[in-house]
């Protein structure tokens, strides 16, 4: 844990913690105007990781199956809606979520992707061992990165 912020897994039937999850997500990364409804993808996710303080969600990332911006690659497993309200960054918490997301889509996939437009992720990806897979376009029209996590296949 850490100071004063849980992180851990959230039943998916939490819908009230969902939706703040949801709100977290339009406010500080896809926006109002983003053609997909967060709270929606959330209900279809099938992990998900939040990290709270006081009851509040400052912090969320969920894995599921249909992130792919372009469709290609649906069924696999995605790293998605990951987001920490930008007053509680750089404490940890993006990097424990991930790990706790990681460690569920190593158990459960052969492939692990990402789809990232933000500079920020792309390095943080990097700094995991993340290869770039592919440029595409987002719902929205804009130019995202497809990355791939490195295989553990031989």
């Amino acid at each position: 844990m850490i100071q004063d912020i849980e992180i851990k897994t959230t039943p998916p039937d939490d819908t009230e913690t969902l939706r703040q999850c949801a709100a977290l997500v339009t406010e500080h990364s896809w926006g109002p105007d983003f053609p997909l409804q967060p709270f929606d993808e959330a209900l279809r996710a099938e992990y998900h990781v939040c990290a709270q303080t006081n009851g509040v969600v400052v912090g969320y990332a969920n894995v599921n199956r249909f992130a792919s911006p372009d469709g290609k690659d649906n069924g696999e497993m995605w790293f998605a809606q990951v987001v920490v309200n930008p007053k509680n960054r750089q404490r940890g918490i993006l990097t424990e979520m991930y790990e706790k997301c990681l460690a569920h889509m190593q158990k459960n996939s052969g492939r692990i992707l990402a789809g990232t437009d933000n500079p920020i992720m792309e390095k943080f990806f990097a700094t995991h061992g993340w290869q770039h897979l592919r440029n595409t376009l987002d719902e929205a029209g804009d130019p995202c990165h497809i990355l791939e996590y490195p295989s553990r296949r031989t």
